[in-house]
């Protein structure tokens, strides 16, 4: 049923102020002519009244109510199949409430663009959507709590139709953080893996890639700080969700000092996740050793600490393809942490296919995706593992990646492409008594013919080579 909320446009009228607009629109007016324009059956009169009312907010400078009309123009042509312009349409109309720093308005178009991909039969886009809408409300939390709660309800039953039960769960643990309810999960700041080892040759770039997400259901103002002991930070570019950081080795003579920890400030409103990535580049001449990076999250009195480890080692002490990273990951019933492991392939043919096995302390769902390069956008999809224990021949598991026909996921490199990244994610399963894991290790092990190397130690370091029999 087609609703148009005034209660939005009110809030948008708090927030801009009334009568002291260039051509001001009366706003009750204005509001009172928007709702009559959609009731009753004649679509075609009503898209024609929308029309008149989004050039009349446009005239009068008022982004915010063309933006309010857009929704309900949205909302009428989803209503009779006419889609053609529903999404180009609502996305202008997206970027223009957050630009006037509208996040009401925001969740009221993302919910529009989940109706609209729902209507497509998109319903994986339209659940990303609806994450938008309750994080989006949650921004303008307290008045929104209600239009959060909604969305967060209709994410649970989608999420639940589409068999994506830990997501379902994640949505209904937010319900209940929301809510205020009683066993309601603890609200917090995640940052992911505390512990980061990543093993390259010295003369290669070392990366680590943590997860910094807000799962509270307030804004949180803090500082994120990089201490690389004696490297030196290069760069640090924020862009987006995405935090980039370069280090520097020191000079090869000389005093070495302790270089200065460098901060950033940054405001993560709920539900929202930032990637930071640390770099190290390779260091001329090749030296071998240990260095120790701390990535720190500091609001108020509280704080969290991540180390990533890197080892940097000789060429000929590496296999031909290696995992570079493991980890250890403390884990949250409110947030997904996305672990990002690259593996090298180092080998006089570039061209190779590579079986790979994520390997975990503790059972757990294993959904497995990489990252795309070469300028293409987003990740493919390699393989789930329901129950964690290793291999894909249960009902819920799939792979789909298999090249070799294996049964296990693979990928491929080539002369373009020597360094894969993937991307696992896990959703703790529970034990027989019924705890779930708080912590577990993680690392992937790669397959050599018909022998599986031995899991990476992840507290200390990964050793190249060795292997048990599959």
């Amino acid at each position: 049923m087609l609703s148009i909320r005034p209660w939005v446009i009110g809030a948008v009228v708090l927030a801009l102020g009334v009568g002291s607009r260039l051509h001001a629109v009366e706003t009750d007016g204005f509001q009172a002519r928007l709702a009559e324009a959609v009731r009753g059956d004649d679509r075609a009169a009503a898209l024609r009244a929308l029309d008149a009312l989004a050039a009349e907010a446009l005239q009068a400078g008022r982004l915010d109510l063309r933006a309010q009309v857009t929704v309900a123009q949205a909302r009428l042509r989803i209503s009779t199949g006419a889609f053609d312009e529903v999404p180009d349409d609502l996305e202008e109309a997206r970027s223009e409430a957050r630009s006037g720093g509208l996040p009401a308005l925001e969740a009221d178009i993302a919910e529009t663009l989940a109706d609209y991909w729902m209507a497509q039969g998109d319903l994986v886009t339209a659940a990303e959507w609806l994450e938008e809408a309750w994080a989006s409300a949650l921004a303008a939390a307290p008045q929104e709590l209600d239009l959060a709660l909604r969305a967060l309800g209709r994410l649970h039953d989608l999420r639940r139709s589409l068999g994506q039960e830990p997501l379902a769960a994640q949505a209904r643990a937010w319900q209940a953080l929301v809510a205020g309810s009683p066993g309601a999960p603890e609200p917090e700041i995640v940052l992911q893996p505390t512990l980061l080892t990543t093993q390259v040759a010295a003369e290669e770039v070392g990366r680590a890639r943590l997860f910094l997400a807000n799962a509270t259901p307030q804004a949180v103002t803090g500082t994120l700080m990089i201490d690389g002991g004696d490297l030196a930070v290069a760069s640090w570019e924020s862009r987006g969700a995405h935090e980039s950081v370069t280090l520097q080795f020191p000079a090869v003579s000389g005093a070495v000092p302790h270089s200065t920890a460098e901060g950033r400030k940054l405001t993560l409103l709920p539900g929202e996740a930032r990637t930071v990535v640390v770099e190290v580049e390779p260091n001329t001449p090749p030296r071998p050793g240990v260095r120790e990076v701390s990535v720190v999250w500091q609001a108020g009195a509280a704080s969290q600490t991540s180390k990533a480890r890197f080892h940097f080692l000789r060429s000929r002490e590496l296999p031909a393809t290696s995992v570079a990273n493991s980890c250890q990951v403390r884990l949250s019933p409110l947030v997904s942490v996305p672990v990002s492991m690259d593996i090298y392939h180092r080998g006089p043919r570039p061209q190779h296919v590579q079986d790979i096995l994520p390997v975990m302390s503790r059972p757990c769902r294993v959904e497995l995706h990489e990252w795309l390069g070469d300028g293409a956008r987003g990740r493919r999809w390699l393989a789930v593992d329901s129950d964690g224990d290793g291999r894909y021949n249960g009902a819920a598991d799939a792979v789909a990646a298999d090249r070799d026909g294996s049964g296990y996921p693979d990928v491929e490199f080539s002369a373009a492409k020597p360094v894969v990244a993937l991307e696992v994610r896990l959703f703790p399963l529970p034990s027989a008594d019924g705890s779930v894991p708080a912590a577990l290790d993680l690392t992937v092990s790669l397959r050599d013919g018909g022998w599986w190397r031995e899991p990476a130690d992840v507290t200390h370091r990964v050793e190249p080579g060795g292997g048990s029999k599959d």
